[in-house]
């Protein structure tokens, strides 16, 4: 089995869901350390054991996108602006050739986590390599807020593991099958790719990647981890704290900068 090597980043705007490089958030949502939002998930991947990251930006910062290659915490890191594709897939179409045919990490930039045990990710790289099989992290999240998220329908074979049914990206209450939701970490096989690239170009990114991940369900075993730890999200323009058991830290609001 291949071990997971690689990860790639989104850290995108606004249109497609995802936080930037320089969104203002709280000083409590920077878990006591005056870093960026992009930093936090970098450094998550890096303390899983990922070694080689590709960003995907919408920054047009030239110390920051383009072709530059960079070195932190002895991972390799580099930036592709999303602008110069004609949408996202086409993005992370092209990091495959840095990503070549290994199943890889990916993490989206709406999403923080923080945890005393391991991190997320590396939770969901143990998953795969008991599974041998694309894994996508979940939490449950409240009954009202599910239309902010993508849910999950599936059920559990054991404790915090499911075996993923249907995937429906922002649903309403009509019909809703769990509040299950997809928490923007995945480990996916690169078979994910052709798929993503046979889709049509516009429209939310996010639901188009529902649709690559239930079309590689449909080919493949797909799996749903509903890991340990507490987490800080962003969903339409607001933040919000899903845990109280994370110490909150009073300050003034901290601008994020990028760690490129």
């Amino acid at each position: 089995m291949t071990r997971i090597r690689k990860g790639i980043v989104l850290e995108a705007d606004s249109r497609i869901g995802l936080f930037q490089a320089n969104t203002v958030l709280p000083s409590q949502l920077s878990l006591g350390k005056n870093k960026a939002l992009i930093r936090h998930i970098v450094e998550e991947a890096i303390d899983s054991g990922i070694e080689d990251i590709t960003v995907i930006t919408s920054s047009k910062d030239i110390n920051r996108s383009g072709r530059t290659f960079n070195s932190f915490n002895g991972a390799v890191i580099r930036c592709v602006e999303y602008g110069d594709y004609r949408n996202l897939n086409d993005a992370v179409c092209f990091a495959r050739q840095f990503i070549l045919d290994e199943p890889f990490a990916l993490l989206t930039g709406d999403c923080i986590f923080h945890s005393e045990v391991k991190p997320c990710l590396q939770q969901l790289i143990e998953q795969y390599e008991r599974l041998d099989a694309s894994v996508a992290a979940v939490q449950y999240v409240p009954y009202q807020e599910v239309s902010y998220y993508s849910i999950v329908d599936s059920f559990e074979l054991e404790e915090r593991l499911f075996s993923i049914c249907d995937l429906i990206a922002y649903p309403n209450l009509e019909n809703l099958p769990s509040n299950l939701a997809l928490t923007g970490r995945y480990i996916v096989k690169p078979e994910i790719f052709d798929i993503l690239k046979d889709q049509s170009s516009g429209g939310d990114w996010n639901v188009f990647f529902i649709d690559a991940l239930s079309e590689l369900n449909r080919r493949q075993s797909l799996y749903a981890y509903n890991f340990e730890t507490a987490r800080y999200s962003h969903t339409t323009n607001r933040i919000s704290k899903r845990d109280d058991s994370l110490e909150e830290k009073g300050g003034t609001p901290l601008i994020c900068q990028g760690i490129l």
